[in-house]
């Protein structure tokens, strides 16, 4: 019981996935974060809850070190995965055509 009361302290909606929104996303994690989260947990589900907590802070700490390696390792000016967004996008507009509106057309629209 006293689990309950400590979160009912805190603003629920800050730490429950039953009050996300069904839009809620981004390209980082396009897997939903339900996945992610159930994917760290799974190998620890059956130890101890302090334990099982114990594990996670640290498998979330070896990899937002890695992450940070990578990016300290990155020279560009963006992250890879948007440079290859930004050139998928840039290969569509070669097949994109632009066509001037006559002033006597803007008139009318007006």
């Amino acid at each position: 019981m006293r689990f309950y009361a400590a979160i009912m302290e805190k603003n629920p909606k800050n730490c429950s996935l039953a009050f996300f929104t069904p839009t809620s996303f981004c390209v980082d994690v396009q897997n939903k974060i339900s996945e992610s989260f159930n994917n760290v947990i799974d190998p620890t589900r059956y130890i101890p809850m302090v334990e099982m907590l114990e594990t996670i802070r640290r498998r979330t700490m070896v990899r937002i070190k890695m992450r940070k390696t990578k990016t300290d390792n990155h020279l560009g000016k963006l992250p890879s995965k948007i440079v290859e967004m930004i050139e998928m996008e840039r290969e569509k507009l070669n097949f994109c055509k632009v066509v001037p509106r006559s002033f006597r057309d803007q008139k009318k629209s007006s």
